[in-house]
């Protein structure tokens, strides 16, 4: 067989890792040196990491996360009441695990949100399927899966994420049936799978979330007592967002 005709056949196949290995590998000396297990290695290698890496991404978008975020480059200045050691714990995932969840708290600003998709996509990076809702978003999108009959299976998908994040909680106050729906959610996830909340209000304060009360205690019942509370201080992390002209600017207004 030719080297054209390999070519042609793995990229008929869809195997365009071992493609680029191979037209990379035939121009490299030191390639034909190596033994017929090493040069298979490398190209089989090539075609896992692309595959891999595709996964990766495919699983970041089906998210739905609304910024990139790294915990790379999570801030750990000392106003910020972050912990280092503990978002490291929470590197090694195995909250998602344990099916633990995580409460993140704090004003605006304070890298709430960041944080939580930070953790999200960590998660993805690891092999496991994670959805990104504002909770008004999720409300929404539960209202329109009812009006076109698809209500059931997507609180099956809901169930099945390994985690979900509500980001935004406590924006308004959910009424009887927004409030039993998402107490629902969370049920159908108590000892299975792993929830993030968000929300620029302390926990002491939800049960003013939900107008019935008793779904108010059943949440926090099924909520906090399996997660680790993280709150956030400093100040409002987007300022350093602005330009230096626009910062500029404002000082000069304020003087």
């Amino acid at each position: 067989m030719t080297y054209a005709q390999t070519l042609n056949q793995l990229s008929e196949l869809h195997l365009k890792g071992m493609v680029e290995a191979y037209r990379e590998l035939c121009d490299d000396p030191l390639w034909r040196e190596m033994s017929f297990d090493d040069r298979l290695a490398q190209m089989v290698n090539r075609e896992y990491d692309r595959r891999l890496n595709n996964r990766i991404r495919l699983r970041i978008k089906e998210a739905g996360f609304k910024e990139q975020a790294r915990l790379s480059e999570i801030l750990y200045t000392p106003d910020r009441n972050l912990n280092r050691e503990l978002i490291e714990r929470f590197s090694q995932l195995r909250w998602i695990k344990n099916h633990e969840n995580i409460i993140i708290t704090g004003a605006t600003g304070t890298g709430k949100s960041y944080l939580a998709q930070a953790l999200g996509e960590h998660a993805c990076r690891h092999g496991y399927r994670v959805k990104y809702y504002r909770l008004p978003d999720l409300l929404c999108e539960l209202n329109v899966k009812k009006q076109v009959n698809q209500y059931i299976p997507f609180r099956r998908l809901l169930a099945k994420t390994d985690v979900l994040i509500l980001d935004d909680w406590g924006m308004a106050i959910l009424d009887k049936l927004s409030g039993h729906e998402i107490g629902e959610i969370i049920e159908d996830r108590l000892h299975k799978k792993s929830v993030i909340v968000v929300s620029q209000f302390p926990i002491g304060t939800w049960d003013r979330v939900f107008e019935d009360k008793t779904t108010a205690d059943a949440v926090m019942d099924r909520l906090v007592h399996v997660a680790y509370p993280l709150g956030l201080g400093g100040p409002s992390l987007r300022q350093q967002a602005a330009s230096d002209e626009l910062r500029a600017f404002k000082n000069d207004v304020v003087e």
